[in-house]
């Protein structure tokens, strides 16, 4: 699935976020703490099982009963460590309040063990770590951005998580049965209203490993109208 997966920390203090932390939790716990970091919760961009893990919903994946790790391994902990907390969070984990039931769903791990997030909602972590969440739906209901920014130079973000709503001169799927073309329009429009220098990273490594607003303007999708997105063009 070419995901990308995402540390963001604070290195004054050591705490750490993983975005959209599915399939390899062991080795991305390992990768935190080479960094001399400390993983203390979860973001999730949206609900499907690639960046949550859980349930998989394809076939043959969903008749073989597949179960991936993510978000499950994060907020409750290994399964010695589920069974001697009585399967208490140890971890927080945030998500959009649109795909909180549907990702307790998919997951196992309960609605009251998930914090649901609106658009504008923000996470403070460490002393100067901030994520300020913005709803893009359109790949799918509950779909989020989350700005980067450090607490200490202000409310301008440094960089951009951006999911499946936007890739470099691409953007998530809007084929799917929860996907919405038109809704997805809105969304990049949203996206398209920050800096042309802010650097955007995807969810997948589709089309490149980054990008910037102004890139996107000129060469992708933000720099096209309405008529000629809903044309397909």
């Amino acid at each position: 699935m070419q995901n990308y997966i995402y540390l963001i920390g604070d290195r004054q203090t050591g705490e750490t976020v993983v975005v959209d932390g599915c399939w390899d939790p062991k080795g991305i716990n390992r990768v935190s703490r080479k960094d001399g970091m400390n993983i203390v919760g979860f973001v999730a961009t949206h609900y499907h099982w690639d960046h949550v893990g859980g349930k998989v919903d394809y076939e043959p994946f969903k008749t073989m009963g597949v179960d991936l790790p993510g978000l499950k391994d994060f907020v409750l902990g290994s399964s010695k460590r589920r069974k001697k907390n009585g399967g208490k969070p140890v971890r927080k984990a945030w998500i959009s309040s649109i795909e909180w039931k549907m990702t307790s769903e998919r997951t196992g791990v309960s609605k009251e063990a998930l914090t649901p997030l609106e658009d504008g909602s923000v996470v403070d972590i460490g002393e100067r770590l901030r994520m300020t969440f913005r709803h893009t739906p359109g790949h799918s209901p509950g779909s989020m951005v989350v700005l980067v920014s450090d607490r200490e130079q202000g409310d301008d973000p440094l960089f951009l998580i951006s999911g499946d709503t936007l890739f470099p001169g691409s953007c998530g799927r809007v084929d799917l049965p929860e996907s919405d073309p038109a809704v997805m329009w809105d969304s990049l429009q949203v996206v398209g209203s920050y800096s042309n220098h802010l650097m955007v990273f995807p969810g997948h490594a589709y089309s490149g490993a980054n990008t910037t607003i102004g890139r996107e303007k000129k060469s992708g999708l933000l720099g096209m109208s309405r008529g000629d997105w809903m044309r397909g063009k």
